[in-house]
């Protein structure tokens, strides 16, 4: 039962280990999500089928629904606040995709929607700061030693200033916004004793894993309670998802989440996800199911990683996306490139990590690496390694990551090529000129407007117009351009997406590689804080 019945946060009682492993307690599980988007225009679906679907996951683990706060959107308001898609009137009909094609060539992404009220039940209030900031004020009058936080956001995100670019933020109804630094401080006001798991989905949402240090500095220590995080994507980089259609479950939550029940939000089964055969399913497992198999445009990642790009080097090498605080000892060791060789920064890396033992680097044989990492993190790389049809057994490190640059010099190419025919006269020519031989002959047509009711778009007379406008002059010249552009979009949508796996699998490397160093170099608290880290990220609901 809840400690403080009159608070509204879900209460599960589950038994958890202290992070040190010495002993094992009960502790109860709060879950806080926070939904949905800043008006009804940017509230799409996909929202609320990720809160849905998380409150499906929760019961199946033994959370009852009613112990689960909401916080979404407009909240408890009946006015209509949630963009989904419909089908577009008159547009089923094989004449009229062409005519879509011809007169609004955009409507093919952008689709038509409408709005309806939100279907979360119950929904303790609006997506507002004064309501997340009530909402942790509950918390710490419930909150007792042991117990955890998890919070979840699916919702939009925004970047952060030029001056301070990881304070990134959630976007919150009426345009209010929660910005990193403000929930770090939040956070703070949570017992000590507490741990926080983040598992957030947003654009730019990377910034918050900062939250895991004071004011987001790593000079300032971890912040307390601990809190650790499973980020969508990076902080300069949008996120996938944020649909009016919910047919399309590609994107982080619904690999995340879905691991933990072997299926997706729509329901496509998953691989095994407990990777190291422990009878559970640790958050850290389902962030390596969806770091492999999400096929979207994120580059996920964990606190530890983050945790390793603060405090750790690789000589030689400028690790992409890192923050530019080090410790003094390390500060030189990572203000190189791999571009820039200076040839003193192996020198300065010997001396960190003792008399004979070496510093890695991002060289050698990849399962050479794999032997000295966890099971999880062997099995995300080589799981990568499959699908880019990669040898992990065979392959080098250094192969990798000319694979890698060769390929996003060819999908730069593909995209400076789509651009100059895309700004070119030609095409425009074409269209323009197919668009007014058909107003030439079906003057009718003009009006995209009143196709639904145009008898020449009946459903019966559609066969025999498409044929007309088939046997126009400029009829095959469009087809083949539009037979074109369509195989050039499919081709460059492909080579971003494995330019993206090759970007995860590259970031992985990295940070067994940080680790690895780390390891061999951090003492005292800074161990410290990465073990507790690590532990955190391997519990479980």
């Amino acid at each position: 039962m809840p400690r403080c019945s009159s608070f509204s946060t879900a209460l599960s009682l589950v038994v958890i280990g202290f992070l040190d492993g010495a002993s094992l307690l009960w502790a109860t599980d709060y879950y806080l999500t926070l939904g949905g988007g800043y008006a009804p225009h940017g509230n799409q679906a996909s929202l609320e089928a990720n809160v849905l679907f998380l409150e499906q996951v929760l019961v199946e683990h033994g959370v009852a629904k009613q112990w689960h706060t909401i916080l979404f959107a407009d909240g408890d308001d009946p006015e209509p606040d949630l963009q989904y898609s419909v089908p577009e009137n008159g547009a089923t009909g094989p004449a009229t995709q062409v005519l879509q094609r011809i007169f609004r060539p955009r409507s093919r992404s952008q689709g038509a929607v409408a709005y309806r009220n939100h279907h979360i039940d119950p929904v303790a209030g609006k997506l507002h700061p004064r309501a997340v900031r009530e909402q942790l004020a509950a918390l710490r009058e419930a909150i007792r030693e042991g117990d955890r936080l998890v919070i979840y956001v699916t919702a939009h995100g925004s970047r952060g200033s030029r001056e301070q670019p990881l304070n990134t933020t959630i976007d919150c109804w009426s345009d209010r916004r929660i910005e990193a630094q403000e929930l770090e401080r939040w956070l703070r006001d949570l017992p000590s004793t507490c741990s926080v798991v983040m598992v957030m989905a947003q654009c730019y949402c990377g910034g918050f894993a900062y939250t895991m240090f004071r004011d987001l500095e790593p000079a300032n220590g971890l912040a307390q309670p601990l809190r650790v995080g499973f980020f969508a994507q990076r902080y300069d980089r949008p996120a996938a998802g944020c649909r009016p259609d919910i047919g399309n479950d590609q994107e982080f939550s619904s690999f995340f989440w879905g691991a933990m029940v072997g299926r997706t939000r729509n329901g496509t089964v998953l691989p095994h996800a407990d990777l190291n055969d422990d009878g559970r399913v640790s958050f850290a497992e389902a962030y390596a199911i969806a770091v492999v198999h999400a096929d979207t445009i994120d580059v996920p990642l964990r606190t530890s990683d983050v945790f390793l790009r603060s405090f750790s080097f690789i000589p030689g090498y400028f690790v992409d996306w890192e923050r530019t605080w080090r410790p003094d000892a390390m500060a030189e060791d990572v203000a190189g490139s791999s571009n820039e060789q200076d040839t003193n920064n192996e020198d300065r890396g010997r001396c960190h990590v003792g008399e004979n033992r070496e510093p890695f680097n991002m060289s050698g044989p990849l399962s050479a690496l794999l032997q000295h990492t966890s099971t999880v993190n062997a099995q995300a790389i080589e799981g990568l390694c499959q699908r880019l049809g990669i040898d992990s057994q065979h392959a080098t490190i250094e192969s990798i990551l000319e694979a890698e640059a060769n390929l996003r010099d060819r999908f730069e190419q593909q995209r400076a090529a789509a651009m100059r025919r895309g700004r070119g006269r030609s095409a425009w020519r074409i269209r323009r000129t197919l668009r007014q031989e058909i107003l030439d002959r079906w003057p009718e047509l003009a009006d995209a407007d009143t196709w639904p009711e145009n008898p020449l778009l009946s459903e019966a007379d559609q066969p025999k117009l498409l044929s007309e406008i088939e046997n126009l002059p400029s009829w095959e010249e469009f087809h083949d351009l539009e037979l074109r552009r369509d195989r050039e979009r499919e081709e460059r949508v492909s080579s971003e997406l494995q330019l993206v796996k090759f970007e995860r699998l590259r970031f992985l490397i990295e940070s067994v590689v940080l680790e690895r160093n780390f390891l061999q170099t951090a003492q005292g608290e800074q161990m410290d804080w990465f073990q507790r880290i690590v532990a955190l990220e391997n519990s479980t609901l």
